[in-house]
């Protein structure tokens, strides 16, 4: 039998299958972890792991219970064999890594707290693996040191990890593990990324999203970002036909005004397309609403409301707006026109207009604009995606 692994009688094992007919399954003795003293075998893929059951059974109370199953009288206990192992179906990695923790020496676990010398694919393997068998203090330490050097480079954990499916698989972990500036500072990079106009950012941020319902504001995010990055709400260019999903032409006619491919879009699933596209028409619209200040809540107990709040109010909006295309920084997106209502309403609006008098309902009509923006965020998948 021909293999790249070393075929001695010490590492292969034959385990016959249950049918007579079938020929025998060859499986391996794993290299570093098939102790001869261990007392406990799992099989994993083709890798026999013969383990110490005290090590995994007094840090889980998954292998606590999986080790103290009563067993059939009539035959020898499962995983007592290389013959007879408990089959396991994680990925080898994963077990291997969880291996690693436990048989580890302090050397290798201090390495771990070094930028330099830190294993964030093993990290990584830790986290999902001790999380799914409830080896809590193992997650635990591997989420501290993965969320130490995200706070120390914010901007480089993503490419100390490297592969995009381990960093979405963080980013769900980090999720559901309730570590919420670990997740943070991952979709900040990640959306830093995608601005960057990093295809596969997008890609991979959108296929990790879709597996996750806790991402879905991150999702939406990721949309908008790239719809952001792509000028599609300039208003210089605005006088280009809606974007075509499928077509790869310069959206743009005039060779002088620069041309523009958006090919990460060609290589979306359909449904990311419909998404897209959806986002793009209804933020379209709501930009358009929002050219005019939105319709203030009444509030009945101000006299003056209607002669003196509505107007001031309006008046501010404008300001707000027409101040921003004086400076030549014109606000295209909803996005921009929210963020800078939000700081604006940090100050009374009629100082900012030039008013002496200040409109009784001032507090909480700029607690109102600030409200707006905040929801407009948390919902902003909503425009993108089925909302909920």
């Amino acid at each position: 039998m021909e293999s790249d692994q070393e075929t001695s009688a010490e590492t292969l094992v034959v385990t016959p299958q249950q049918s007579l007919k079938s020929a025998p399954i060859w499986y391996y003795k794993d290299e570093n972890y098939y102790f001869e003293d261990g007392n406990a075998v799992l099989l994993l893929g083709d890798q026999l792991f013969k383990i110490h059951k005290a090590l995994f059974t007094r840090r889980s109370t998954f292998f606590e219970t999986l080790f103290s199953l009563p067993q059939s009288t009539d035959r020898q206990p499962e995983g007592e064999s290389d013959e007879d192992p408990i089959v396991c179906y994680d990925e080898i990695e994963d077990f291997r890594a969880l291996c690693w923790t436990l048989y580890a020496s302090p050397q290798e676990i201090l390495a771990q707290e070094d930028w330099e010398t830190v294993d964030a694919a093993k990290l990584i393997a830790v986290v999902g693996i001790s999380h799914k068998y409830e080896f809590t203090l193992l997650k635990d330490w591997a989420l501290d040191v993965l969320e130490g050097h995200s706070a120390i480079n914010p901007t480089g954990c993503i490419s100390k990890i490297f592969n995009w499916d381990r960093v979405g698989r963080l980013l769900i972990l980090a999720k559901r593990c309730k570590r919420k500036k670990l997740a943070v500072r991952l979709e900040a990079d990640w959306l830093g990324r995608i601005s960057e106009k990093q295809g596969a950012a997008l890609r991979a941020a959108l296929d990790t999203a879709e597996r996750c319902a806790e991402l879905r504001i991150f999702h939406g995010k990721a949309y908008y970002t790239h719809l952001l990055v792509i000028d599609i709400f300039d208003s210089r260019t605005a006088k280009r036909d809606p974007i075509d999903l499928d077509d790869e032409r310069p959206c743009v006619d005039d060779i002088d005004e620069g041309s523009y491919t958006d090919e990460t879009v060609s290589q979306l699933s359909e449904q990311q397309k419909l998404c897209i596209y959806r986002g793009f028409w209804s933020l379209s619209l709501l930009r358009s609403r929002l050219a005019q200040a939105p319709t203030l809540t009444d509030i009945p107990s101000c006299s003056a409301h209607v002669r003196m709040c509505i107007p001031i109010w309006q008046a501010w909006w404008r300001k707000v707006i027409d101040d921003a295309e004086q400076a030549g920084n014109p606000m295209n997106s909803p996005g921009e026109i929210m963020r800078m209502m939000q700081r604006r309403a940090a100050e009374p609006m009629h100082a900012y207009i030039g008013k002496l008098i200040e409109c009784p309902c001032d507090a909480l009509i700029r607690a109102q604009a600030r409200k707006m923006a905040v929801k407009f965020f948390s919902t902003l998948a909503d425009r993108f995606l089925i909302p909920q």
